[in-house]
């Protein structure tokens, strides 16, 4: 996995370039691509700050 910075970095590059993209496409594409590299940025950063371990998800009602 990609650090957190890596792919924060990964995502302003795809949107500098969505600023000179020639088509409305093009910057969809690249836009959407950014936003992906900041979802994985995000999860990597969350990662990176709790040393590795999941993040801890709450028990149901009525089970154990």
């Amino acid at each position: 996995m990609k650090s957190a910075l890596e792919c924060f970095q990964h995502a302003a590059k795809c949107e500098e370039q969505a600023k000179q993209a020639i088509s409305d496409v093009g910057r969809a594409v690249l836009l959407e691509t950014a936003n992906h590299w900041r979802r994985l940025g995000k999860q990597a950063e969350a990662k990176e700050t709790s040393g590795g371990r999941p993040p801890k998800v709450p028990r149901r009602w009525g089970r154990n």
